[in-house]
């Protein structure tokens, strides 16, 4: 029995050891350490989930369905209130039922706050000239997180709102990061500060309004919000789904990607823009490509000029066995057609090839396209006929990075906030047919593309007039729904209300009170 505890002991260490072979990119080693601990634990949730997640990243989908069963039994078991790490962002990607998902986000919830102490707000009489709302995150660099909201920022009505932005992450020392520094009317840099200690200096800075930017995904401090430093507490951006946590009121979604007749899959309350929930701008560089998809560049990348080019640039995480047959499906229909995967790793090229031959596809049908600069991305990624997207985890940035590059999006939509995604992005560019709910209807949907030069080049010359006016990329009004849905939140609070749910507001509808008992 001592030696068993001793083994138990060192599952912690293992975990975080694993993690940090992760970050630095040495997936082989840090599967091998998983291994080892769900070994030594098999009930161990956290363990398992990032077992899933590594064996994901290098698109090894071997014992995906032993782990997708021993996951939904282990979370079927817990008790929503307890505090048990679950590795809740790793369980977004899986096919499990949005119920689960937000289960194992209480629970990840609960363990990565601790027992903290929450501190109390005064009410106010009058509302300020200007209210402080504040952006907590580790990720204010050269990252997706503030690709998208970076435009946002700058055109926030400064009249009605003092804007801080918390940073506890690093310093990449981009381009990037000196714009969304210069984005804040107050840049707090919160590294070296215990989670205490972070909460104390927002507490004092008088923020009444904080947007987690985080939930649970690489780098996160829930334990920051745990202490409630300000008395509206919103998730939003980072992690696509419920935080199960208790310190969160509300979270920012849309009419598609968070209905109102799905609440039960959220703990918080939520607060709909009346457009797509997905901060985006115009500031992204334009694709340098001639008509078309840009075939005289094709070869530069190692794509045939002629082929119906399906590309598939989410990260390989997402990619699960039942999209990966959809996409073989669409290649053995289309003898013209390749399929050009994002290589984010060795891993990746590997085990897509030998999985693509047990499929019966020639491997050399498949592409593979490694990191370049975000400017240059967008001339390779207008290549491409077509997005096709994944599911249950839509892409994000990468949906709104294709749509911009002027590259029509076939996805298919769940229940879960992040396989509704890409349906609301295209909704916001006047294509939401293009979202299914029926993995045949999507497949269908792509061949149909490969199949129509004419419909295809009408998608494209659609997307190409919408850049400069599509809700999707612009960020005045973004800003301006951002700037309605918070006065809404604040003005619950000043009144003494609790939290509710913000169904969207359109401007065009019959002025209605902005603060409802």
């Amino acid at each position: 029995m001592q030696a068993l505890e001793r083994e138990h002991a060192s599952v912690p260490a293992y975990t975080l050891l694993a993690t940090a072979l992760s970050e630095q990119g040495y997936k082989r080693e840090a599967i091998e350490c998983m291994r080892t601990v769900v070994a030594l634990a098999p009930d161990c949730l956290e363990a398992r989930g990032l077992l899933s997640l590594e064996l994901r990243h290098a698109c090894d989908w071997d014992s995906l369905d032993k782990d997708v069963a021993a996951l939904t039994a282990l979370l079927q078991a817990c008790d929503p209130s307890a505090a048990r790490p679950t590795a809740a962002f790793g369980l977004l990607s899986l096919p499990l039922a949005p119920e689960l998902q937000r289960v194992g986000a209480a629970c990840e919830a609960q363990a990565r706050a601790g027992q903290v102490q929450h501190w109390s707000f005064p009410g106010i009489e009058a509302a300020p000239a200007r209210w402080r709302i504040g952006l907590l995150s580790f990720d204010f660099r050269d990252h997706p997180v503030s690709q998208l909201l970076v435009e946002v920022l700058e055109q926030i009505d400064r009249s009605q709102f003092e804007v801080f932005l918390y940073s506890y992450g690093p310093d990449d020392g981009t381009a990037m990061r000196r714009r969304v520094e210069r984005a804040a009317d107050h840049f707090v840099n919160l590294q070296g500060l215990s989670d205490y200690h972070a909460a104390h200096r927002i507490h004092q800075d008088g923020t009444v309004l904080m947007f987690d930017l985080m939930g649970f995904t690489s780098g996160a401090r829930p334990a920051i919000l745990a202490y409630r430093p300000a008395p509206v507490q919103v998730g939003f951006l980072g992690f696509p789904g419920s935080s199960g946590a208790p310190y969160i009121d509300y979270l920012v979604g849309d009419e598609i990607v968070t209905p109102l007749m799905l609440e039960n899959l959220y703990s918080e309350k939520l607060a709909q823009m009346p457009r797509c929930f997905l901060p985006n701008g115009r500031w992204r560089p334009l694709p340098k490509v001639g008509n078309g998809a840009g075939e005289s560049n094709r070869q530069a990348y190692g794509l045939p000029q002629d082929a119906f080019v399906m590309c598939a640039f989410n990260q390989p995480y997402k990619i699960l066995p039942t999209v990966f047959d959809a996409w073989c499906a669409v290649l053995r229909a289309l003898p013209r057609a390749v399929l050009w995967l994002n290589e984010a790793n060795p891993q990746v090229r590997e085990n897509v090839l030998r999985q693509a031959t047990l499929r019966g596809i020639d491997p050399q049908r498949l592409h593979f396209a490694r990191r370049i600069s975000y400017e240059a991305h967008f001339s390779r990624l207008a290549m491409a006929d077509v997005f096709v997207d994944t599911w249950p985890y839509n892409g994000h940035t990468t949906v709104a990075d294709a749509l911009w590059a002027g590259v029509p999006v076939v996805t298919l939509s769940g229940n879960a906030y992040a396989s509704r995604v890409a349906a609301s992005a295209l909704d916001s560019v006047g294509l939401g047919e293009l979202a299914f709910m029926k993995i045949g209807d999507y497949v269908a949907a792509i061949i149909t593309l490969g199949q129509d030069a004419g419909l295809l080049a009408d998608y494209r010359r659609h997307l190409e007039a919408q850049r400069f006016t599509a809700p999707l990329f612009d960020a005045c009004g973004y800003a301006d729904d951002l700037a309605g849905l918070m006065q809404r939140m604040l003005q619950r609070w000043q009144a003494g209300l609790a939290p509710e749910h913000l169904p969207a507001f359109h401007p065009t509808e019959a002025d209605r009170p902005v603060v409802e008992g």
